[in-house]
């Protein structure tokens, strides 16, 4: 009887184990709710200092574009679920922007960057450095 009782307390640690690092790794997800919502949108560039910088951005679900800080935008829809976003620093070292969203947990969007200027108005030709990251 021994035998069986290590057995069964075996598996009673071995499953109250497997339910701690569920709950940990649920947590850990940033599912959050569904629903309408906003993203925040940074762009990053490196050394370079990005004076505008223009962005297109496709998927669904998007309602619009609204400023953040000091970024001024502009953005036109020349395609169903596809955007123009045109974004113009007062800071170049801090571009922000924000994304109305019909549900904020919808498909990822697409984000690819069109042309940029430096803050001297000077077009950047290598924009492999910029990046732009969506987030809640």
């Amino acid at each position: 009887m021994r035998g069986e009782r290590s057995v069964g307390k075996s598996a009673g640690r071995s499953a109250r184990r497997l339910a701690t690092i569920l709950a940990v790794a649920l947590t850990a997800c940033d599912w959050g709710p569904r629903g309408p919502g906003e993203l925040k949108g940074i762009v990053t560039s490196g050394d370079v200092r990005v004076g505008a910088i223009v962005l297109e951005i496709s998927g669904p679900g998007v309602q619009g574009f609204t400023d953040a800080g000091q970024t001024r935008i502009f953005f036109a829809e020349p395609q169903p679920e596809v955007y123009r976003v045109v974004l113009v620093a007062a800071d170049p070292d801090r571009i922000r922007f924000r994304v109305a969203m019909d549900d904020v947990r919808s498909p990822s969007l697409t984000v690819v960057t069109v042309e940029a200027v430096d803050d001297t108005n000077a077009t950047i030709t290598d924009l492999s450095g910029i990046t732009v990251e969506l987030a809640r």
